[in-house]
């Protein structure tokens, strides 16, 4: 509890990673009623994309109305295109 005052490049409190974790935390509660396994496996496939586009800096809606929005239309050899990070360097230009 006191190794922070021996070290000054250690925080005193771990609030940064407290606030990452926290929609693990509070989701926890929500994620044991599914309903079957194929709810479980479609909302961990879903928060995948969610957290794919939060480490790229992607708004997640953003990305899956435009995504949903061209995927029958796009070709599949070029599927790779529509991931969040390639998909972001895309919208740039």
């Amino acid at each position: 509890m006191t190794r922070y005052c021996e070290d000054g490049d250690l925080e005193i409190d771990n609030n940064a990673t407290e606030r990452a974790i926290r929609s693990v935390a509070v989701g926890r509660n929500y994620w044991m009623f599914f309903g079957s396994d194929h709810g479980g496996n479609t909302a961990a496939v879903l928060r995948s994309l969610v957290a794919s586009c939060q480490r790229v800096s992607v708004d997640p809606f953003a990305w899956l109305k435009n995504v949903l929005s061209r995927i029958a239309a796009h070709p599949m050899t070029r599927l790779t295109e529509l991931l969040p990070h390639n998909w972001a360097s895309a919208q740039a230009n």
